[in-house]
């Protein structure tokens, strides 16, 4: 879906790594200057990457462009409207004794995200019941977001090559 902009405020689009503004079609991080007096923003950005539309490249207006997001910069994830960062993750599951590594999956299969945190345990005799009442309570905590659902699995289940959080929503 997308987002048309406001004169308010400069949006940019640009190359994560150049700072440089990307051409209509491509995709780059959401950049924001604001010139409030309350909470003023110079070139702030949001980590968000989006897809820059113009209808008339380089002649029209802010108001007559548009961006689609598609996806984060950083490891960070956006679950019902709250980042969950790695850091915070490992951290909660960390407090939990019994807990081995874990990984965070997000999906959409409708109109809410949901949120599975999958567990290699320590001890496999331990009371899975009571550990992932504890784990939920923890990320709760300390990320804000409620878990879905805790899957214990073998170490083999989770590739140590992805990332703590994987985001498999599909925008499309």
């Amino acid at each position: 879906m997308a987002m048309n902009l406001l004169e308010s405020s400069i949006i940019q689009v640009a190359n994560p790594e150049t700072g440089n503004s990307v051409a209509p079609g491509e995709t780059g991080e959401v950049v924001v200057t604001s010139f409030s007096e309350a909470y003023p923003l110079i070139r702030l950005g949001t980590g968000d990457l989006a897809m820059y539309i113009d209808p008339a490249a380089g002649q029209s207006s802010q108001a007559e462009r548009a961006i689609i997001l598609v996806g984060r910069v950083g490891d960070a994830v956006k679950v019902r409207g709250l980042f969950v960062h790695p850091n915070q993750l490992l951290f909660a599951t960390r407090q939990v004794p019994g807990v081995g590594r874990v990984k965070a999956i997000v999906t959409r299969p409708g109109d809410r995200d949901e949120f599975t945190l999958k567990v290699v345990l320590i001890d496999e005799s331990a009371d899975q019941d009571t550990l992932a009442q504890t784990l939920a309570g923890a990320i709760q905590g300390s990320c804000r977001v409620r878990v879905d659902q805790v899957e214990f699995v073998a170490e083999s289940d989770l590739n140590t090559d992805e990332k703590v959080i994987l985001d498999e929503r599909s925008w499309g």
